[in-house]
């Protein structure tokens, strides 16, 4: 008897580690969608990146920015 409660045990262990693990991916993949969408707590430095990445093509296009 000792046997299957030291087994249910190790199952309720495993499947709630496994739940965690679950909810863990899904978050890192909600926060990698919302960096990319730029609503990250860092959202206005990852957008201003990307601005100063654009501004040469813009110069390319548009002749020097005053």
């Amino acid at each position: 008897m000792q046997l299957t409660t030291d087994m249910s045990e190790l199952f309720v262990k495993i499947h709630s580690a496994r739940l965690n693990n679950i909810d863990e991916r899904k978050a890192s993949k909600r926060r990698k969608k919302n960096e990319l969408l730029g609503q990250y707590s860092g959202g206005e430095n990852i957008r201003r990146e990307r601005i100063i990445q654009v501004l040469p093509n813009m110069e390319f296009v548009f002749g020097t920015i005053p």
